[in-house]
């Protein structure tokens, strides 16, 4: 499966607070994708608020 770095995106919580050391979500979401980043690095997708998303994210990026 070929992901594209909008899927990623979808699922991120686009609040760009640069917690990851990116910029942008969109910027972090491209590194996902090539293996620079790992998910873990975006701390408030592991905050309650963001579970589902972290948990499609995860599925998504397995079946990459």
């Amino acid at each position: 499966m070929k992901l594209n770095v909008m899927e990623v995106l979808r699922q991120l919580p686009k609040t760009n607070c640069r917690e990851c050391a990116e910029p942008t979500c969109l910027a972090f979401a491209t590194k996902l994708l090539k293996n620079e980043r790992k998910l873990e690095e975006c701390k408030p997708l592991f905050s309650g608020e963001f579970t589902e998303s972290r948990r499609k994210l995860e599925t998504i990026l397995q079946a990459a």
